[in-house]
């Protein structure tokens, strides 16, 4: 099983995404740079790690910049490479404090 962690970051600079996703052994990585509904920069991404321990790191780590940069993050167990996949089911949301 991985554990995905899905987000979108209110900001068109990608370095300090890269430099948290850095600290961890990554599965795959797909971010797309883009514009919200208010014409604001922002950064959408997925990510998926094979330990539990790398998805509480990133997601941690990750709570900071949705809280600087404003954004939401959510991670949720991924089947999808698996021989009985399942559906996904979001476990946690977060969307700063």
């Amino acid at each position: 099983m991985k554990y995905s962690i899905i987000g979108r970051l209110r900001t068109a600079d990608d370095i300090s995404l890269v430099n948290l996703l850095n600290k961890v052994l990554l599965y795959k990585l797909d971010p797309r740079k883009g514009k919200d509904e208010n014409g604001r920069d922002i950064v959408n991404f997925e990510v998926h790690v094979s330990s539990i321990v790398d998805k509480d790191t990133l997601f941690n780590d990750l709570k900071g910049q949705v809280n600087l940069l404003g954004g939401e993050i959510s991670w949720h167990e991924c089947t999808h490479d698996e021989e009985n996949p399942q559906p996904c089911i979001i476990i946690e949301s977060y969307t700063g404090e």
